[in-house]
């Protein structure tokens, strides 16, 4: 269910589906990105929080990385012709956390 969708002036779309926001962005080089918020499961700390980072990091296509432990969320920033929401859960699941 498609809750909030806004265009604005730097070619960027934003919406929010149940738990997960997205945004897409067209980038100066005309390259584009796309963001994804998840809910994470079981990052209790810092160093859960620097080993899924470091998993994400890793996952080719992934171009910035933001974990908080304390609100159990992830935002991956990654270009949709390398990586997608499937390999970024796969990734997270690989890990040892939930995506949820």
């Amino acid at each position: 269910m498609l809750s909030y969708y806004k265009l604005d002036s730097i070619n960027t779309f934003d919406w929010l589906s149940n738990q997960v926001k997205f945004q897409m962005t067209n980038n100066r080089d005309g390259r584009s990105t796309k963001s994804v918020v998840l809910k994470i499961g079981g990052l209790h700390c810092e160093g859960c929080a620097n080993n899924l980072r470091n998993a994400l990091k890793s996952v080719e296509g992934v171009t910035e990385t933001d974990l908080d432990f304390g609100r159990q969320r992830a935002t991956v920033v990654f270009r949709p012709e390398q990586a997608d929401e499937a390999k970024l859960r796969k990734t997270i699941r690989d890990a040892g956390y939930l995506a949820r």
